[in-house]
């Protein structure tokens, strides 16, 4: 446990902007709650129960293999992944950095952050957003990460 709570105090995080959403009083106390637990790894996943002795197996009830654990499920989980969970969450993430990053360099952009796509290619004329579209490359890129969710 603490993990969240050690990484907060790292020399790259901005302590002050990490723990603004908590100082904004917007989510009810339930869902807080549940975040700072996942944040600090102490959600009630078949790890924690084995470990706190509550069940004999802690194994992924999705996948029934590695250890299900916080992050295990958020990024690891081989059910989840392909189901697009994980992916449909990225995607709403991108596309609302996407609008803030435009509105931010005052490029013309769509009203609403609701839009379900964004366009490929925005510019201003002195500033220009690539979102979710291939870059040529003169080299190999390991695993072909030719495509970024945003470049400016």
């Amino acid at each position: 446990m603490e993990q969240f709570f050690h990484e907060l105090n790292q020399n790259y995080i901005d302590k002050e902007a990490s723990l603004q959403w908590l100082k904004n009083d917007k989510f009810p106390f339930d869902e807080e709650r549940l975040i700072i637990a996942a944040q600090d790894q102490g959600l009630f996943t078949n790890g924690f129960k084995k470990i706190a002795g509550l069940q004999k197996t802690d194994q992924c009830r999705f996948y029934h293999s590695p250890v299900e654990s916080p992050s295990h499920l958020m990024s690891g989980c081989k059910i989840l992944l392909p189901n697009g969970h994980y992916t449909a969450r990225h995607n709403k993430v991108c596309r609302y950095l996407h609008w803030k990053i435009c509105e931010e360099m005052q490029v013309d952009m769509f009203p609403d952050v609701r839009r379900p796509e964004s366009p490929p290619i925005t510019s201003n004329g002195n500033v220009t957003v690539f979102y979710d579209k291939d870059i040529q490359a003169s080299r190999y890129i390991k695993d072909k990460a030719i495509k970024p969710d945003i470049v400016i």
